[in-house]
């Protein structure tokens, strides 16, 4: 069974790992300190729900080349 109807599990693990490899990846382009780059890649899905500056730092990241 899955966490969220009709989606397979494994499309959301694979959905929350390739955003989190995004989000590290692109780190350097937000305002965070590099040392929380690991904590704020682990709980990206409750940060970027509850926290309007994480999810503009968020959508920065991802967009970078880096």
């Amino acid at each position: 069974m899955s966490l969220v109807p009709f989606v397979p599990n494994f499309v959301l693990i694979g959905g929350y790992g390739y955003m989190a490899y995004r989000f590290a990846r692109g780190f350097r382009s937000t305002t965070y300190q590099q040392d929380y780059r690991i904590p704020l890649a682990m709980f990206w899905p409750f940060l970027f729900a509850v926290n309007g500056s994480f999810r503009k730092n968020f959508l920065t990241a991802i967009k970078s080349e880096d």
